[in-house]
């Protein structure tokens, strides 16, 4: 396990040197779409947590939310 957690900070640092924060944040919004996230009660996105990606797109925020809270039951 520690091995992981070191990776994974080494892992995150990397992203953050080499990506504007902007693109972090659109990453981090996909995250919510990937097919674990997707078939994870535990990963539930929030307005916030993808209102760039939504932003970018042209899509309403909420919507959004709540299809995705439709597709997971």
């Amino acid at each position: 396990m520690e091995v992981f957690k070191v990776a994974t900070d080494s892992l995150l640092t990397q992203l953050k040197e080499r990506f504007q924060t902007e693109d972090l944040s659109m990453l981090r919004a996909m995250s919510f779409f990937s097919p674990t996230a997707l078939l994870s009660e535990k990963q539930v996105a929030t307005e916030n947590d993808i209102r760039v990606m939504c932003d970018f797109y042209g899509i309403d925020t909420q919507t959004v939310i709540t299809e995705l809270s439709e597709f997971r039951h």
